[in-house]
């Protein structure tokens, strides 16, 4: 009787491991020392295309690539031999060669003596997840590149005006070696007092006000001492949800510009000055010569109106 409700409870404890190890959304799998898978479950075989028969008593060389296979038999053998567990992700190839890829958890297999007999493993589609990493990865390569390519001065601050982040120009005219140094600094360890109330008043229109200012024209005594007009833009920087947590802008060096506006309105002034001075002369000659003109005509007239004496 004790034996025959030992192996009832053996059946249940089998019937519940296999209930388990089928409805979980997992492949699960099990392989002897010799790389023999010895149990896989039927989400592992689906994933294979092949029924559980013909993947039991099969090696990893029967069911992929050479090159895949190397690989998995390496990190088998090392798990085996260091007792460590191994959790990484992975391409995973099906059988109609569309690449997966999937997150691993294996671990080695002791029997009841504590000794390692094979080794198990877990793993879990995540493609979408590893698609997504590596769609941001490539944003952020491409905002990177543009960042320390572009010649202008790029920023990005908080709420309490401390940078977030810079992008290479703008750490050079800072004075500093790398952007990241300027990460958790604010405007007032660069600039001096009389420029960073005109920064304080322009960030707080944009941050507490969501006011974007375009082009705005600034004088500028940079850290090493130069002074440049810039052309800055500020933009809140918005979550998601619309709350502002900061600002960004971009400023732009018109020092070539402004001097040549300056040149433009010196030479206008100075047309201005010559056509008034012309004018002057002009109308003052007009006078001279008017005045002794109207009276020549005016005695030839007398002359010509009146009997000549012989005096005339």
């Amino acid at each position: 009787v004790r034996r025959r409700e030992a192996e009832q409870q053996l059946r249940d404890s089998e019937a519940l491991y296999e209930s388990l190890v089928e409805s979980l959304p997992l492949n699960l799998l099990r392989k002897n020392l010799d790389g023999q898978l010895t149990f896989a479950n039927q989400r592992y075989c689906q994933s294979l295309g092949r029924t559980r028969e013909e993947m039991l008593g099969s090696t990893d060389y029967d069911l992929f690539p050479d090159e895949l296979a190397d690989k998995y038999t390496t990190d088998d053998r090392q798990i085996m031999e260091t007792r460590e567990v191994l959790e990484t992700t992975e391409s995973h190839v099906l059988p109609d060669g569309e690449t997966r890829y999937v997150h691993v958890l294996k671990t080695p297999v002791y029997d009841a003596k504590s000794n390692v007999v094979g080794v198990q493993g877990i793993f879990w589609d995540v493609t979408a997840r590893r698609e997504a990493e590596l769609a941001l990865e490539h944003e952020r390569f491409l905002l990177t590149s543009l960042l320390d390519s572009i010649p202008d001065n790029i920023f990005f601050k908080d709420r309490e005006g401390r940078y977030l982040r810079v992008n290479r120009a703008m750490a050079s005219r800072l004075g500093l070696n790398q952007p990241d140094d300027a990460v958790g600094k604010s405007a007032a360890d660069f600039f001096r007092q009389e420029y960073l109330d005109e920064i304080a008043a322009a960030e707080a229109r944009t941050v507490h006000e969501g006011i974007s200012t375009v082009g705005s024209e600034q004088l500028v005594t940079w850290p090493d001492g130069n002074r440049n007009w810039v052309a800055v833009t500020r933009m809140p920087l918005r979550e998601p949800n619309g709350n502002i947590t900061g600002c960004f802008g971009v400023s732009h060096d018109i020092t070539d510009q402004k001097m040549a506006q300056e040149a433009m309105a010196e030479a206008r002034d100075a047309a201005e000055s010559a056509s008034e001075a012309k004018s002057n002369f002009l109308a003052n000659m007009s006078h001279e010569i008017r005045t002794p003109m109207n009276a020549i005509i005016g005695l030839t007239e007398l002359v010509l109106d009146t009997d000549l004496s012989q005096s005339q």
